[in-house]
């Protein structure tokens, strides 16, 4: 009893940890990266990241960031990353774990300042995280915002763009029509509620 307490205590830290690394990447995703790079746990965390995120029951239903929210929250944060240059995402960022760390032992200065730099790093994360609790109320579309991104990115880097979509299979081309149809509906429902909203302020 007491060990599936501790393990139900641990899911629910790592979901509140990769929520609060997808709102740090949505308001700085250079900064974050660059963060998650230099403390060598980018790889980890976005492999686990992605996995919990495959997850789903027998009957298909995710078993992971089920609500509403919490979905929004991921595209967001991932969203981040397509907006980097290139040159900011290497390989081994979201490859497989095949990174080899070199330490030196006989540096015990160094060694030093690399853990109070890590600290320091660590440190920044949670603070934007915090600092960030507005987060909740954000107003931005995730449909829309994935739109623009991918729009951005073939007008900006043509061979970017080429290699993320030229291999597409059946199934995610009409993913990506579908959700590029789907922004364009929210684009026009979002305008309407904001025209009615304006109208009622003035009427008032």
């Amino acid at each position: 009893m007491l060990g599936s307490v501790k393990m139900l205590l641990m899911f629910h830290c790592v979901m509140i940890f990769l929520w609060h690394i997808a709102v740090t990447l949505y308001y700085n995703g250079s900064m974050t990266l660059n963060i998650l790079q230099k403390l060598g746990v980018a790889t980890e965390i976005f492999n686990l990241w992605f996995e919990m995120l495959g997850q789903t029951k027998k009957s298909g239903v995710r078993v992971n960031f089920k609500r509403g929210h919490d979905k929004k929250v991921c595209c967001l944060g991932l969203l981040s990353l397509l907006s980097l240059p290139a040159d900011q995402l290497p390989e081994e960022t979201l490859g497989p774990a095949n990174k080899e760390e070199a330490e030196d032992d006989d540096d015990m200065d160094g060694g030093l300042q690399t853990e109070e730099g890590d600290e320091a790093d660590s440190n920044r994360i949670i603070k934007l995280a915090v600092k960030k609790k507005a987060f909740r109320a954000i107003d931005e579309d995730p449909f829309i915002l994935f739109v623009e991104t991918i729009k951005a990115m073939q007008a900006s880097d043509q061979l970017r763009y080429q290699s993320l979509t030229q291999n597409l299979d059946f199934y995610y081309q009409a993913l990506a029509d579908d959700v590029a149809q789907h922004a364009e509906q929210r684009r026009v429902e979002i305008e309407k509620e904001k025209m009615l909203k304006e109208s009622t302020t003035v009427a008032s």
